[in-house]
């Protein structure tokens, strides 16, 4: 991160529209997809501090999964093939601390990923939201330690 000021950020939430096949030798290429999808996001603003870091994978249905009333019943709830959902999350980790949406991977104190299947092209890809977490712990009265 650059010594310029920093504008702090309580929350960030964007999307990362068309996530490319990640390939082992394009993992760079998929860091910085996201990275570029970030940045038009963020505009020079940063959230400073421990972070909680929500990732969703929209994933579009296959149209073997449907029939002539719908989904079948037999069908999967969840894709399991693919992208690896730790796979996702160290390179959309890896993207934002490049962006410098957050200073580093160390400041991620909750995280929670998942993938799932929706029914419109509007909301595949990937959706990341970083939240700032407060910096200050209440301290407990002297008292209240066992």
């Amino acid at each position: 991160m650059s010594n310029a000021t920093v504008i702090p950020l309580r929350t960030a939430s964007f999307r990362v529209p068309r996530l490319p096949l990640r390939q082992p030798q394009s993992r760079e290429a998929w860091c910085g997809h996201i990275a570029a999808s970030c940045v038009k996001y963020r505009k020079g603003r940063s959230v400073i501090g421990p972070v909680r870091v929500e990732l969703t994978h929209g994933v579009k249905r296959p149209a073997m999964h449907y029939g002539a009333h719908g989904v079948f019943p037999k069908s999967p709830a969840y894709p399991t093939n693919g992208h690896s959902a730790l796979d996702l999350m160290e390179d959309a980790l890896d993207g934002i601390v490049a962006d410098g949406l957050i200073s580093s991977k160390q400041s991620v104190v909750d995280l929670q990923i998942r993938r799932v299947y929706v029914d419109t092209d509007g909301k595949t890809g990937l959706h990341v939201k970083v939240i700032g977490l407060a910096t200050r712990v209440a301290s407990l009265p002297r008292n209240a330690a066992a």
